[in-house]
């Protein structure tokens, strides 16, 4: 289960300090209570709205990433700094591959999350920055395949999506080139038959995916 962000679950100084048992201190302590239960909810229904739009645009829902927006992540121009985003797809992409691999027998499962055999690796990746992003935020970070695979099957472009819960759309995409790789002669290889089919089933079309982001 995923815990609620800051953004949702703030609570005020004064309500911290309503440890008394007066009537006038139960009350605020009610209160508090009232108002974290609230704001919880509400963030559930971001979340759950977040995620369907994400889903709608052909993103893949069982391997999405959540992650909170902290205040260390701010640069000195005062928004998410732009080395953040690369390390939440990198997440993202780990989440995206451990989902695969529980669709895989356990041997494979393994080469596919420790690289221990015949898996991907990341070639290169191309950011598109749309939108700064400020804390406090909670970011949804969601993959797909972008289709057709390389009639070599050799490699596949891994589509990552940021979005935010706060500005309620996409705030920033990634491009991830993924080699199908042998670990164990260190070399490129074709997809074995079950990652690329597993693959298949998870991909959308980029024409498709660009007219609605």
């Amino acid at each position: 289960m995923q815990a609620a962000p800051t953004y949702a679950l703030r609570r005020s100084i004064h309500d911290a300090r309503s440890f008394g048992t007066s009537a006038v201190a139960l009350s605020i302590s009610d209160a508090g209570t009232q108002k974290l239960t609230w704001q919880k909810a509400q963030y559930e229904a971001d979340l759950a709205k977040g995620k369907t739009f994400l889903v709608e645009r052909g993103y893949d829902i069982e391997s999405m990433h959540i992650t909170p927006v902290v205040w260390g992540h701010h640069d000195a121009f005062r928004h998410v700094n732009n080395v953040h985003y690369l390390r939440w797809f990198e997440s993202g992409r780990m989440d995206f591959a451990a989902k695969l691999a529980e669709k895989l027998s356990q041997e494979r499962a393994q080469d596919i999350i420790q690289g221990t055999g015949k898996s991907f690796i990341l070639a290169g990746a191309n950011i598109r920055y749309r939108r700064p992003v400020v804390y406090p935020d909670t970011i949804i970070i969601a993959q797909s395949i972008l289709l057709p695979i390389a009639p070599s099957r050799d490699r596949f472009m891994l589509r990552g999506a940021a979005y935010s819960l706060k500005q309620k759309t996409i705030v920033c995409t990634c491009d991830q080139d993924c080699v199908s790789y042998d670990y164990n002669t260190l070399k490129k290889v074709p997809l074995e038959d079950d990652l690329y089919d597993l693959l298949q089933g998870k991909g959308m079309y980029d024409t498709v995916a660009m007219l609605k982001q």
